[in-house]
Order: structure tokens, then sequence, then C-alpha cells
């Protein structure tokens, strides 16, 4: 037996919900050269997305090193929850790699991954990289019965 498709509705609820959250994270994404130039100048924490990382790895490092042990996450719920993690002690830098990311399930920002004035917290496309978000999925379209319309 062949598991139940959605029906084209829920899937065009579906669709719209991700791109919302779509569009919320690439706005995090486009933050201003002033908010950078202080995360800079302070000891802060940096983490890498990519994705050819990996969310078993550190972060902490923009490539896969030559032994494939460690290097960037692979997603952007694994660098918030390290940034969590790290706390708000110090200021904190996540820098997404270039290419478009498949966003499965919504991605939440709440109140506790927000910085402060003194200790931002800063979410990048690194440097002359595109980063793209694309919440969409695929739905199969159930073919509709032709009906002749009367003259």
């Amino acid at each position: 037996m062949k598991p139940q498709q959605p029906s084209p509705s829920i899937c065009r609820k579906r669709n719209a919900r991700r791109a919302v959250c779509a569009l919320v994270a690439t706005i995090l994404l486009g933050v201003s050269n002033a908010a950078m130039a202080e995360v800079e100048t302070r000891g802060h924490f940096t983490c890498y997305v990519a994705q050819n990382g990996d969310d078993r790895w550190s972060g902490t490092l923009a490539e896969p090193n030559a032994a494939k042990t460690d290097g960037p996450f692979a997603s952007l719920e694994r660098a918030r929850d390290e940034v969590r993690r790290v706390g708000r002690a110090r200021s904190r830098k996540v820098v997404v790699r270039g290419g478009t990311y498949r966003i499965k399930n919504t991605f939440v920002l709440s109140k506790e991954d927000s910085g402060t004035e003194g200790d931002p917290v800063v979410w990048q496309a690194a440097p002359g990289e595109e980063v793209g978000l694309s919440a969409a999925s695929r739905c199969r379209m159930r073919r509709l019965p032709r009906y002749r319309i009367p003259p």
C-alpha cells in the first residue's frame, strides 16, 4: 500500500510556513557591517556552517580538515544550539558558507538566541559567498479528471 500524499492545500500551507522561516533566516544573515566590526574587535566565539559539514564536528573550522574528522556544522540548527551552549558571556558569530540550504523543519530563534548590546549574536554569510535557504517541499499533484464543458 502506497503512503497517502498530502493534499495540495496542505502542501501550500506547509510551503508558505517554510518560506516565512526562510525569509526570517535570510534577514538574519544580512547583518550590518557595524555589528560585525563590533564582534571582530572583541573576544568572541565563531562557528561555521557549510554544506560539506557534519553536525558531529566542532564547527570551529570553515572547511573540513584533511582527515575529515573536524570542520563546520552541517545545519543552522546545530549552530544555533552551539551558540546557546556558549552562553551570553561573550559575543558570538555564525558564518554560513555559500550554497542553498534545505530547511526541513521550522527553524526557530527565540529570546535566548539574541545577544546583548555589548555581546551581540551575529549570523552572516561568508564574505563573497551567497547563501540561499529553501523550505520548499515536493508535493505530488493528483491528476484531475477531464470534464467537458458544454457550449
